[in-house]
Protein backbone atom coordinates (compact mmCIF):
# COMPACT_ATOMS: atom_id res chain seq x y z
CA UNK A 1 0.00 0.00 0.00
CA UNK A 2 1.23 3.06 -1.08
CA UNK A 3 0.86 6.10 1.29
CA UNK A 4 0.43 8.92 -1.35
CA UNK A 5 0.71 12.03 1.33
CA UNK A 6 4.21 11.31 1.67
CA UNK A 7 4.87 10.42 -2.34
CA UNK A 8 8.00 11.56 -4.35
CA UNK A 9 5.31 11.55 -7.23
CA UNK A 10 2.85 14.45 -6.54
CA UNK A 11 4.51 17.87 -6.37
CA UNK A 12 4.01 19.67 -3.46
CA UNK A 13 1.01 22.31 -3.07
CA UNK A 14 1.52 26.13 -2.51
CA UNK A 15 -1.26 27.53 -1.77
CA UNK A 16 -1.39 31.14 -2.98
CA UNK A 17 -1.72 32.45 0.82
CA UNK A 18 1.87 30.86 1.68
CA UNK A 19 3.01 32.20 -1.67
CA UNK A 20 2.24 35.86 -0.80
CA UNK A 21 3.87 35.15 3.14
CA UNK A 22 6.97 33.90 1.01
CA UNK A 23 7.42 36.78 -1.52
CA UNK A 24 6.64 39.40 1.59
CA UNK A 25 9.29 42.06 2.63
CA UNK A 26 8.78 40.73 6.38
CA UNK A 27 9.89 37.09 5.25
CA UNK A 28 13.00 38.44 3.31
CA UNK A 29 14.04 40.53 6.32
CA UNK A 30 13.56 38.14 8.82
CA UNK A 31 15.91 35.70 6.28
CA UNK A 32 18.11 38.77 6.01
CA UNK A 33 18.49 39.28 9.94
CA UNK A 34 18.83 35.20 10.43
CA UNK A 35 22.62 35.13 8.49
CA UNK A 36 23.25 38.32 10.05
CA UNK A 37 22.59 37.17 13.54
CA UNK A 38 24.84 33.91 11.88
CA UNK A 39 27.31 36.22 10.79
CA UNK A 40 27.38 38.65 13.72
CA UNK A 41 27.73 35.04 16.09
CA UNK A 42 31.13 33.61 14.00
CA UNK A 43 32.22 37.43 14.52
CA UNK A 44 32.02 37.07 18.40
CA UNK A 45 33.75 34.06 18.10
CA UNK A 46 36.34 35.88 15.79
CA UNK A 47 36.77 38.60 18.20
CA UNK A 48 37.09 36.08 21.23
CA UNK A 49 40.46 34.11 19.24
CA UNK A 50 41.67 37.74 18.48
CA UNK A 51 41.71 38.68 22.37
CA UNK A 52 43.51 35.19 22.56
CA UNK A 53 46.18 35.74 20.42
CA UNK A 54 46.79 39.57 22.05
CA UNK A 55 46.78 37.61 25.02
CA UNK A 56 49.37 35.45 23.95
CA UNK A 57 51.39 37.96 22.56
CA UNK A 58 51.25 40.43 26.15
CA UNK A 59 52.33 36.26 28.00
CA UNK A 60 55.34 36.39 25.14
CA UNK A 61 56.38 40.10 26.23
CA UNK A 62 56.25 38.51 29.98
CA UNK A 63 58.41 35.93 29.41
CA UNK A 64 60.85 38.29 27.48
CA UNK A 65 60.97 40.81 30.22
CA UNK A 66 61.50 37.91 32.93
CA UNK A 67 64.32 36.07 30.68
CA UNK A 68 66.21 40.30 30.49
CA UNK A 69 65.76 40.26 34.07
CA UNK A 70 63.13 43.35 34.32
CA UNK A 71 61.47 43.14 37.37
CA UNK A 72 58.09 41.14 37.09
CA UNK A 73 55.80 44.23 37.68
CA UNK A 74 56.80 46.25 35.34
CA UNK A 75 54.82 44.48 32.31
CA UNK A 76 51.94 44.72 34.37
CA UNK A 77 52.13 48.29 34.06
CA UNK A 78 53.45 48.49 30.13
CA UNK A 79 51.10 46.22 28.82
CA UNK A 80 48.37 48.45 29.41
CA UNK A 81 50.16 51.70 28.39
CA UNK A 82 51.30 50.25 25.21
CA UNK A 83 47.88 49.20 24.19
CA UNK A 84 46.66 52.89 24.73
CA UNK A 85 49.17 54.31 23.37
CA UNK A 86 48.35 52.23 19.71
CA UNK A 87 44.45 51.55 20.30
CA UNK A 88 44.21 56.05 21.13
CA UNK A 89 45.75 56.78 17.41
CA UNK A 90 43.84 54.48 15.82
CA UNK A 91 40.52 55.55 17.10
CA UNK A 92 41.30 58.94 16.57
CA UNK A 93 42.21 58.66 12.70
CA UNK A 94 40.01 55.91 11.72
CA UNK A 95 36.53 55.29 13.83
CA UNK A 96 35.95 57.92 16.40
CA UNK A 97 32.76 55.94 16.96
CA UNK A 98 34.75 53.05 18.23
CA UNK A 99 35.37 55.02 21.34
CA UNK A 100 33.72 54.01 24.42
CA UNK A 101 31.79 51.06 25.66
CA UNK A 102 29.93 50.03 22.65
CA UNK A 103 26.60 49.55 23.39
CA UNK A 104 25.49 53.24 24.17
CA UNK A 105 27.23 54.19 20.62
CA UNK A 106 24.80 51.59 18.58
CA UNK A 107 22.14 53.00 20.58
CA UNK A 108 22.95 56.22 19.81
CA UNK A 109 23.47 55.41 15.66
CA UNK A 110 19.85 53.51 15.53
CA UNK A 111 17.88 56.61 17.31
CA UNK A 112 19.88 59.71 15.65
CA UNK A 113 21.65 58.16 12.50
CA UNK A 114 19.02 56.46 10.92
CA UNK A 115 21.45 53.24 12.01
CA UNK A 116 24.25 54.07 9.94
CA UNK A 117 27.65 52.60 11.05
CA UNK A 118 30.38 53.12 9.23
CA UNK A 119 31.72 49.64 7.90
CA UNK A 120 34.97 50.61 9.25
CA UNK A 121 33.98 50.72 12.63
CA UNK A 122 33.46 47.02 13.26
CA UNK A 123 37.00 46.07 12.41
CA UNK A 124 38.51 49.29 14.39
CA UNK A 125 36.39 47.94 17.43
CA UNK A 126 37.56 44.59 16.91
CA UNK A 127 40.83 45.17 16.66
CA UNK A 128 41.91 47.99 19.15
CA UNK A 129 39.51 45.79 21.61
CA UNK A 130 41.12 42.82 21.52
CA UNK A 131 44.39 44.65 21.94
CA UNK A 132 43.33 46.85 25.20
CA UNK A 133 41.90 43.62 26.12
CA UNK A 134 44.60 41.20 25.12
CA UNK A 135 47.51 43.50 27.09
CA UNK A 136 45.29 43.56 30.49
CA UNK A 137 43.15 46.62 30.51
CA UNK A 138 40.27 46.56 32.31
CA UNK A 139 37.38 46.23 30.20
CA UNK A 140 34.73 43.52 29.03
CA UNK A 141 34.21 42.41 25.58
CA UNK A 142 30.38 42.64 24.99
CA UNK A 143 30.01 45.93 24.64
CA UNK A 144 32.27 45.87 21.76
CA UNK A 145 30.96 42.49 20.48
CA UNK A 146 27.48 44.43 20.36
CA UNK A 147 29.22 47.10 18.37
CA UNK A 148 30.24 44.47 16.02
CA UNK A 149 27.63 42.81 15.31
CA UNK A 150 25.60 46.27 14.98
CA UNK A 151 28.24 47.42 12.51
CA UNK A 152 27.87 44.16 10.37
CA UNK A 153 23.63 44.55 10.55
CA UNK A 154 23.94 48.21 10.09
CA UNK A 155 25.72 47.32 6.65
CA UNK A 156 23.71 44.74 5.09
CA UNK A 157 20.91 47.04 5.84
CA UNK A 158 23.05 49.57 3.63
CA UNK A 159 23.82 47.15 1.05
CA UNK A 160 20.14 45.79 1.00
CA UNK A 161 18.89 49.74 1.04
CA UNK A 162 16.74 48.74 3.91
CA UNK A 163 14.91 51.89 5.74
CA UNK A 164 15.05 52.51 8.89
CA UNK A 165 12.15 51.27 10.84
CA UNK A 166 12.90 47.55 9.09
Amino acid sequence: MIDTEYSDIDPPVITKEKRKFYETRNFQINCLAFLIGIVGALSAYGFRLLIRSMEFIAEQFKLLTEFLGIPPFLPIILLPIIAGAISGPIISKWAKEAKGHGVPEVIEAVELKQGIIRPRVPFVKAGVSSVCIGFGMSLGSEGPIVQIAGGIGSYAGQKFKLKADE
